[in-house]
């Protein structure tokens, strides 16, 4: 899946590339965007449930993720655009605990596809700010523990069937959009994204958050991800202008 993302965005601004036309990042109110952005996340999959537990049972860890992919855009007047973006992603959560007096590590990692689709509100500097939904599908999920006292690592396990199949978010971005010439532009910024479905899943010793005894009174699973972004757009005149 990432090598067919990856291998698309690379066509596709290669193929735009040899048909530029004359826009200037000033003069034109309709217009067409495609590129490329990639991203760097601060990543969790939150329940309260596992708050509860003893110190060392399972204690939730900073965690990295990301995502990689195409976007595509059009902008309706100077001041607004829809965008839909369509990216690979990597959403980790790390723990460490303590069970039978053994200090352990573990990491849950969730992988798929994502989907943004938003509402961009530009100022003239280039300033703006991203208002929408995300819809994330999940296509795998692995977890993997390791001893820290024997500093052995269990084989990777399959527990997707214990997690939900999307994750539905609402996106928020900032950002600015630096113009290189008439056709090239540079964007960067901070995306966040709140998941308000119950993504259920496992805690950081591998039990089934819904179906454990250890969690007689299961609570939902948010996935929250926020990171910093850059990208690349290659910009189309539609044909308006002001």
């Amino acid at each position: 899946m990432k090598k067919t993302l990856i291998s698309i965005m690379i066509l596709g601004l290669f193929a735009l590339g040899g048909k530029a036309q004359n826009i200037r990042s000033g003069g034109w109110a309709e217009q067409w965007s495609i590129g490329a952005a990639f991203q760097v996340n601060s990543t969790w999959l939150l329940n309260s449930a596992m708050n509860n537990l003893a110190d060392g049972k399972s204690d939730p860890a900073f965690s990295f993720g990301y995502d990689l992919g195409v976007s595509g855009g059009f902008r309706f007047n100077p001041n607004i655009a829809i965008g839909l973006d369509l990216h690979y992603y990597n959403l980790n959560q790390r723990y460490s605990g303590k069970t039978n007096n053994v200090l352990w590590e573990s990491k849950v990692a969730l992988s798929g596809v994502q989907i943004p689709v938003y509402a961009k509100f530009m100022t003239n500097s280039g300033a703006f700010v991203e208002v929408g939904w995300q819809f994330a599908f999940v296509t795998g999920a692995k977890y993997n523990r390791t001893s820290i006292s024997t500093s052995e690592s269990g084989a990777d396990s399959d527990v997707k069937e214990s997690f939900s199949s999307v994750i539905y978010s609402p996106h928020i971005g900032l950002g600015v959009d630096w113009f290189l010439n008439d056709s090239w532009a540079i964007t960067t910024g901070i995306r966040f994204n709140y998941g308000i479905n119950d993504m259920k899943g496992v805690d950081g010793y591998e039990r089934d958050l819904n179906d454990d005894p250890l969690y007689p009174d299961p609570k939902p699973t948010n996935a929250v991800t926020g990171g910093v972004f850059l990208g690349v757009r290659y910009l189309m005149d539609a044909g308006g202008r002001y």
